[in-house]
């Protein structure tokens, strides 16, 4: 006997009742926010592709009963830049748990057209067995010790002389150095987020709820064409005197880039007044650094995203990801 729930693509018509199945799932969710939020994670992303749906519905006599977001996103994967999906804002109706819709509804998101790669930055336990069941290999920052915290209100490190060589200053707006610094990184990742100017407008300029300090570091005047050798980003939390290392984007081998952007981004936290930061910093090469600048590894807390690689193998240890990949920090300033 089939299942009676439909699972289908979404439609503009059913924005309503995925937003009240969302409410009823999630204690406290402004709607009016949400609709923000979902127009500029979905609607205004860069990385939209025509005739791929926003989600996955799980329709019951004519209701919205569950649904699967599919957030658009442009991965690196082997120095190519390729289409891929992030899975978010994944809810099933309470009545209606354990009997297979999530199963369902998962293997509607990944079998989903256009897109080789999966990923989930913010995954539940359920969702996570249940993109295992497909074959998706699990982060286990703990055991690698890639969350850190530290201090605001710290004084930065002195600088080295190759960190104090190079010219950091905030940016407002971005441009073919991005795009450059992007291409650069892809070679030292199998899996990396493709952060270039569109990209970098999109997730920390028109960001609708959350403010983001952004710096880049360039090579001296003179030195290089001044190229930009790096990018850090602060995210600050609306609710707490806390901040978020978004981005440390910098080549695994670039010390002096990482020490300066980082003294940068701990010199904002300070004028702002805010009591922590916190980092994810996954790198072997660049974790010292951080404890380098006060910060220490957190035993507890530490994320564990899912990815897949679909007719291929994954090693987690091959995805650079940070706090501003999919949807990690969109938690702090959204309803959703």
């Amino acid at each position: 006997m089939s299942a009676p729930e439909i699972i289908r693509p979404f439609e503009d018509r059913d924005l309503d009742a995925l937003l009240a199945l969302r409410a009823r799932c999630f204690d406290g969710l402004d709607l009016e926010r949400e609709r923000v939020r979902r127009k500029w994670a979905f609607d205004d992303n860069p990385a939209r592709q025509d005739g791929m749906p926003p989600c996955w519905i799980a329709e019951l006599d004519g209701e919205v009963v569950g649904t699967y977001g599919m957030l658009p996103a442009k991965v690196y994967i082997d120095g190519t830049a390729t289409p891929a999906i992030c899975g978010v804002d994944f809810c099933v109706a309470p009545e209606l748990r354990g009997r297979g819709l999530g199963r369902r509804l998962t293997a509607a998101m990944v079998e989903t057209a256009g897109s080789r790669f999966r990923f989930i930055t913010s995954p539940t336990a359920a969702t996570t067995a249940l993109m295992q069941e497909r074959g998706a290999g699990v982060v286990d920052a703990a055991a690698e010790g890639a969350l850190f915290a530290r201090p605001g209100s710290l004084p930065t490190a002195a600088p080295t002389a190759a960190a104090a060589a190079l010219e950091v200053r905030q940016l407002t707006g971005f441009g073919g150095e991005c795009d450059a610094l992007a291409a650069r990184l892809a070679p030292h990742h199998r899996f990396v987020t493709v952060r270039d100017a569109a990209y970098l407008r999109w997730r920390y300029v028109g960001d609708p709820y959350v403010r983001h300090v952004v710096f880049g570091a360039f090579e001296a005047a003179g030195a290089n064409d001044g190229a930009m050798r790096g990018l850090g980003v602060l995210t600050l939390s609306p609710t707490e005197p806390q901040g978020y290392v978004a981005e440390l984007a910098v080549e695994p081998h670039d010390l002096a880039a990482a020490r300066a952007l980082l003294a940068a981004l701990a010199d904002a936290a300070r004028e702002r007044e805010l009591e922590a930061i916190f980092a994810l910093e996954r790198r072997p090469s660049l974790q010292p650094i951080l404890h380098e600048n006060d910060f220490t590894a957190m035993p507890t807390g530490a994320p564990e995203p899912v990815l897949l690689l679909l007719g291929g193998t994954v090693d987690p240890k091959d995805w650079l990801l940070s706090p501003g990949d999919g949807d990690f920090l969109f938690r702090i300033g959204s309803a959703g």
